[in-house]
């Protein structure tokens, strides 16, 4: 079964890579979630630049629009509100339609994982440090625990999943370090370079057309590249937009070339395995 596990992740990395080659050039699209002004924003990964998508306009539980996660499979987006409201937000309107109460006291991240089809959401702790790993049901919104996401890496603000490693990432904002956390347990481990703010981290977004992680800082509003191998960070550029803008949530939606190419990798896998157990049997 490991091996099999193995053998899908490299075959979900070679779909990725050719889907990057035929991408080459076209840009994915980021958008975000503004808190300050509860709407949905378009952002330019060259230049931070921020252009108004629509309001949020989720009244049922209230709250601030603080995490966004983007589903490449049945192409949906998702938001959470640190009051605990789960949405399914539009991504031409930026309307958030609510789905259920997650019963999460302060959640701020969240993060699909494409390739098992899985949500996951951080949910921070106040007043104190701890943070814990939560799956979230998209037809209900329900959470269940994972586990803590330990002591030493708290504040969990924003989450990022790669297909191309299978690795769920996390930034710990008290620390300033990006995280890869165990999805079995919750547990965090760092990556080896360290962010170059603390206390500012909040939203993540893995692109798998440039297998580049952005990240937004609430000081200055600063717009970062972050390498998923290493965990080092290059700043892009103040995210900018008329009123002023405070950037929390951050999700990346592929080109139609990307994602017609993971799924016509994931269909030829799938009748891969199937031909093999017939096979087997």
């Amino acid at each position: 079964m490991k091996q099999q596990t193995l053998a899908f992740s490299a075959a979900v990395a070679v779909v990725l890579v050719m889907a990057h080659q035929t991408a080459r050039g076209q840009d994915s699209r980021l958008v975000g979630s503004d808190v300050s002004g509860n709407r949905l924003v378009s952002i330019d990964c060259s230049t931070g630049a921020a252009t108004e998508i629509g309001p949020f306009n989720q009244d049922v539980v209230g709250g601030a629009m603080t995490g966004l996660a983007y589903d490449p499979v049945n192409e949906r987006l998702y938001g959470i509100g640190n009051q605990g409201g789960f949405y399914r937000v539009n991504v031409s309107t930026g309307r958030g339609v609510f789905i259920g109460n997650t019963g999460l006291g302060n959640p701020n991240g969240l993060a699909y994982d494409s390739v098992h089809e899985v949500l996951y959401a951080s949910n921070c702790w106040y007043p104190g440090p701890a943070n814990d790993l939560y799956r979230v049901d998209v037809t209900t919104g329900a959470a269940t625990l994972v586990g803590s996401v330990g002591e030493s890496y708290t504040n969990v603000e924003g989450l990022a999943y790669s297909p191309k490693t299978d690795t769920l990432f996390g930034v710990a904002d008290y620390q300033g370090q990006l995280v890869a956390i165990d999805r079995v347990t919750g547990a965090a481990s760092p990556l080896p370079t360290a962010l170059p703010l603390d206390h500012a981290w909040r939203g993540l977004a893995y692109d798998p057309v440039e297998d580049v992680i952005f990240g937004t800082c609430y000081q200055e509003d600063a717009f970062y590249r972050i390498d998923p191998a290493t965990g080092a960070a290059t700043y892009i550029a103040s995210i900018s937009a008329t009123g002023g803008i405070e950037v929390q949530g951050l999700a990346v939606i592929p080109e139609p070339a990307t994602l017609g190419l993971v799924g016509l990798g994931l269909s030829a896998l799938f009748m891969r395995r199937r031909r093999g157990a017939r096979r087997s049997g």
